[in-house]
């Protein structure tokens, strides 16, 4: 009498994360004419209202302190725009936002 035969478990199927499809179709949308340069062109919109927002503060804090401060959001502007102007030289240059 033989043991009955063993048969290999079977694999789990793949398991698909929601959040991938929310990226996936936010990667379909950049592929798109314009849908890099959209979302370059919030990135620069967004960094300005923060600036603004920054040197409103430093203004306020410089009007109503001892007087002139160490103008400050520089720190805020400068590494960030730095990154953003050379995304869009790459953007001028290619036509698209690298990958």
């Amino acid at each position: 009498v033989r043991p009955p035969a063993r048969t290999a478990p079977r694999p789990a199927p793949p398991v698909v994360f929601e959040g991938y499809r929310e990226h996936e179709s936010l990667a379909r949308r950049s592929d798109e004419p314009g849908g890099g340069r959209r979302a370059l062109r919030a990135a620069w919109t967004a960094l300005n209202a923060v600036t603004a927002f920054n040197v409103v503060i430093w203004f306020l804090v410089a009007v109503a302190g001892p007087g002139v401060v160490y103008f400050w959001p520089i720190w805020v502007y400068g590494p960030a725009g730095a990154v953003l102007g050379s995304i869009q030289m790459v953007v001028w240059r290619h036509g698209r936002p690298p990958a």
